[in-house]
């Protein structure tokens, strides 16, 4: 294990944030298991009450996952799944990436368990589900795919964002997906203010896909 990874694992935190992914104390377990198709492979997944779309890929990781580029990479890579909910995006990534470490990032206590249980139940061993998104810094991603947690608000989504687009390598990149109805072409602008290029990639049903760069001077 790494030094950074060692030092990853040791700070992370709960999240105190409230927001649509948190589990509320008194709210009982109803775990379900099904096969499911998450881009073009199906996957035994479990979901469960409490965490974002139980029941189905919900519609903007279906628009991310359909318009995400093959990844360029040398060897291994990090990649970070920031709002990963019950782990769709970080299921699809580490079967299509075998050499890189995928990190499930989410306040949800039952969403990183149900991750985990997933993984395992897929064969899929390079996926890390021990981090919140009040981990350390000290960790740097390739790459991170998201679809992240707009109802937490606006100043809130904005600091989640910056505090981990800084993670990326210099020449690292972000792909994430906005629902068009809230506030994806503000947020899009809100980036370019903060030194980032945004390129969109898609507009359809109603969700764009960006892809995220942080600008050289």
């Amino acid at each position: 294990m790494t030094q950074n990874l060692q030092i990853f694992l040791k700070t992370a935190k709960l999240n105190c944030m409230s927001h649509y992914f948190s589990l509320p104390d008194d709210l009982e377990s109803h775990e379900i298991t099904t096969r499911m198709l998450i881009g073009a492979r199906e996957f035994t997944v479990t979901t469960d009450a409490g965490v974002f779309s139980p029941k189905r890929v919900d519609s903007g990781t279906k628009e991310l996952l359909g318009n995400l580029p093959d990844l360029e990479h040398n060897g291994d890579m990090r990649i970070l799944d920031l709002g990963s909910g019950w782990g769709a995006i970080s299921l699809y990534l580490a079967s299509t990436y075998k050499n890189a470490t995928v990190y499930a990032v989410d306040s949800n206590v039952r969403a990183l368990h149900l991750t985990k249980k997933n993984a395992l139940n897929n064969d899929l061993h390079n996926i890390v589900t021990d981090f919140t998104e009040t981990a350390s810094e000290e960790l740097t991603f390739d790459y991170i795919i998201s679809n992240p947690p707009i109802k937490i608000g606006k100043k809130p989504l904005q600091t989640l964002l910056l505090r981990y687009f800084r993670m990326l390598t210099p020449n690292g990149s972000a792909y994430i997906v906005i629902n068009k109805n809230l506030g994806a072409d503000s947020l899009a602008k809100w980036l370019t203010e903060n030194d980032y290029s945004v390129t969109k990639l898609s507009s359809a049903k109603g969700y764009r896909v960006f892809h995220v760069r942080k600008l050289t001077h």
